[in-house]
Order: C-alpha cells, then structure tokens, then sequence
C-alpha cells in the first residue's frame, strides 16, 4: 500500500506544473465549524450532493487542488473530492484574483468520506505524503500564498486530530511544519 500511495504521490508531484491553469470562478462558503462548505461555481454547481448523517467532511490544501483531488479520489471510502478555494475574504474569486496573492484564498479540496471506511486520521496521513508541509507558499512549481498548506478543521475533533498530526510530522522533520 505504501509503494501504491508513494506512486501516487509522484505521478502527483509530476503533473504540478500544469495546475496553474484555469478560470473557474469556485468558493467555498458557510466556514462555521460544524457546517458542511458548499463548493460552488458561479454558473454550475461543482458538488450538487447532499451530505448524508453517516458521511463527514475534510477540507484540505497542499499545492495545487487537482493535484490533491486526484490522489484522495483513489482510496476507498472517498465519496466525492471538489476543488476550491477557502480561507480568504473575497466571495467568488476568480482563478485570476487567486493568483493575485491579495485574496487570501488557498486552493484547497473538500472531501466528502465515509468514516467507517477511511478515518480523518488516515486522510492526513495521505496528506502529509503527498505534498511538502514544511514548504511555505509553494508546492513544486506552483508559488504564491493560494498554495499554502492548510488544515481547515470542522470542529473540535478535527482540531485535536489535526495539532497532533502537526506535532508528529514536527518531530519527523528538521525544517518545520508550516501546515
């Protein structure tokens, strides 16, 4: 499984250079905790599906978001993987606003999960492997602040699961963890 995730990762971190592309204008909104994002594209719904009692929410970045969307779209129990942008101040961004650096956005992807099949833990795990956490603002050939490593935690659980998950990578890494 290692050898599989580590194959991932690399055809990931090959296809970075094509992720600076694109024009979609998508957001992520209600970023309360505890409230399921909406991911949305001013003219089309990018993710239509309801969440169901038994499904849970992660929203991640790390570099480009179809990079990262294609890897988490592999592994069991993913229901569905959207890519955004989320953290920032403007509503509906554009891919040419993002890129400005002045928004505040990252581009990050929601992942909608069965817990009973692929846990938070695992999911940050694939996470911290798949891209460099302690690169800040840059993924490969993709730099700028929207490439940021980011956890956006949901609530009070993700928050716990997420700082140890920090202070573990800290203790496996000389440089430190910007995530």
């Amino acid at each position: 499984m290692k050898n599989m995730l580590i194959g991932i990762c690399v055809l990931g971190l090959m296809t970075l250079a094509s992720c600076k592309t694109g024009d979609e204008q998508l957001s992520i909104e209600n970023q309360d905790l505890g409230k399921a994002p909406t991911i949305m594209n001013n003219e089309n719904p990018k993710s239509s599906k309801e969440i169901s009692e038994k499904e849970e929410v992660a929203i991640i970045g790390g570099g480009c978001f179809w990079c990262t969307e294609a890897v988490f779209e592999m592994f069991d129990g993913v229901k569905e993987v959207v890519s955004g942008y989320a953290g920032g101040a403007t509503k509906n961004p554009t891919y040419k606003q993002i890129c400005t650096g002045t928004t505040g956005h990252a581009e990050v992807i929601k992942i909608v999960y069965d817990p009973t099949v692929i846990s938070f833990r695992k999911i940050l795990s694939v996470f911290g492997e798949c891209h460099d956490p302690t690169t800040l603002n840059r993924q490969g050939a993709d730099e700028g602040t929207q490439y940021r490593s980011t956890i956006m935690y949901l609530n009070k659980e993700q928050k716990k699961i997420a700082v140890a998950w920090k202070k573990k990578l800290t203790d496996k890494f000389i440089d430190p963890v910007v995530t």
